[in-house]
């Protein structure tokens, strides 16, 4: 049994023997409305409605795959609803919460990224100073009024960055759901899993997602061993900036790893919203690709998982994935024609154009 929720190959036919549930052929958007998690946790009520107290981690995955992102619907609404109807989660309005005094937290919140503040030490002690808060309280101890503050300053620094959309600025302060398996807030649950994937500690995420609580403990030390490489890197693309081509922006990344997280930072919070961000990672002889639109974009046409695919089995590699996220690898020596291509591609898709 294959559970997929990416665009399917229009031209590929499973073996008898494998029975393929994708969701974009079960009338669920793939990118908006179902995920793995989300399919995985049907099939697991379906065969036992016991498993029901699993809703968490499915609720882990749409959160992860940023399918809040325009509210939650289809698939992952009915699951998240009866969560909550049944109690499994409870849900609360607040921003998300990756540490214990406000100063972690708002260190360590790299998604949303709030420049000047993410990673930056002195700007949050000058923040906090200003609206009189203590940085070494926990979110859970300030005054209704105090949170009011907070989050009001959070949401005016975004909106005076002029890079962030309305529909990314409702995720920032928003309803949240918590849990006693995912320890609390669900998001930061999902980043924390996301992290330990990414960073190589697959093993880690499995012990986490079973309940091991010193793998829990281990788990939140490099979370924050991670996102420290991906403040670095946000840094300094926000510094740098990105490289221009017609229909689209691309910068050059550390590690293929982390590549696809700070592209899609950065496309909310770094750059308006008038192009996709693409990431670039040369290894040994191969140019690894990650590409993050928004929904700004695809509306207008865009399908980076198609532009992906096109572009990468045109020059020998390989690629793939959503409308609104996608990646790709191809040969190194083919880089500069890739970067050619794709921009003539994700042109056509954007002008309207068939072919």
């Amino acid at each position: 049994i294959i559970l997929d929720h990416h665009q399917p190959l229009k031209d590929f036919k499973p073996p008898d023997n494998i029975l393929e549930i994708n969701s974009n052929l079960c009338n669920f958007k793939g990118d908006s409305e179902a995920c793995g998690a989300t399919l995985s946790y049907s099939l697991a009520t379906s065969l036992n409605k016991d498993n029901r107290d699993l809703a968490p981690l499915a609720i882990t995955g749409f959160t992860g795959d940023k399918q809040y992102i325009g509210g939650v619907k289809g698939l992952n609404k009915t699951i998240l609803e009866e969560a909550v109807n049944s109690k499994i989660v409870t849900k609360e309005v607040g921003i998300k919460t990756p540490g214990e005094t406000i100063e972690d937290i708002l260190y360590y919140t790299v998604d949303p990224y709030y420049p000047g503040i993410s990673g930056n030490k002195e700007g949050i002690k000058h923040l906090l100073k200003r609206l009189k808060i203590d940085s070494s309280k926990h979110i859970d101890s300030l005054t209704t009024f105090e949170k009011k503050k907070l989050f009001s300053a959070l949401l005016l620094l975004l909106i005076k960055t002029g890079n962030t959309t309305p529909i990314i600025l409702d995720t920032i302060v928003r309803e949240r759901y918590q849990s006693t398996m995912t320890h609390g807030e669900i998001e930061y649950y999902a980043d924390l899993l996301d992290a330990c994937g990414k960073g190589e500690q697959r093993d880690l995420a499995f012990a986490v997602a079973l309940g091991d609580e010193e793998a829990y403990k281990e788990a939140t030390l490099f979370y924050r061993s991670y996102t420290q490489l991906l403040l670095d890197e946000l840094q300094e693309l926000e510094v740098k900036g990105a490289q221009e081509k017609k229909h689209y922006r691309y910068f050059y990344s550390k590690e293929s790893s982390r590549s696809g997280v700070v592209a899609g930072i950065a496309v909310n919070y770094l750059f308006d919203d008038k192009k996709p961000l693409i990431s670039l990672v040369r290894h040994k002889d191969e140019l690894h690709v990650s590409s993050r639109g928004n929904q700004r974009l695809v509306d207008k046409g865009l399908n980076l998982g198609e532009a992906m695919r096109l572009v990468a089995n045109k020059l020998g590699g390989q690629g793939g994935g959503h409308r609104i996220a996608a990646g790709a690898t191809i040969p190194l020596e083919k880089e500069e024609l890739f970067l050619e291509e794709l921009d003539m591609v994700i042109g056509r898709q954007l002008e309207g154009e068939k072919k």
